[in-house]
């Protein structure tokens, strides 16, 4: 596995965190 990280790697992995983040939210309010 390369250690380097494309930028877009690090892009969907922000998506994803922040998918989870308001997720985790929407959970929190229910």
């Amino acid at each position: 596995m390369n250690s380097h990280l494309d930028p877009t790697d690090l892009g969907i992995l922000n998506l994803l965190q922040e998918n989870g983040r308001l997720t985790n939210k929407n959970l929190h309010i229910s």
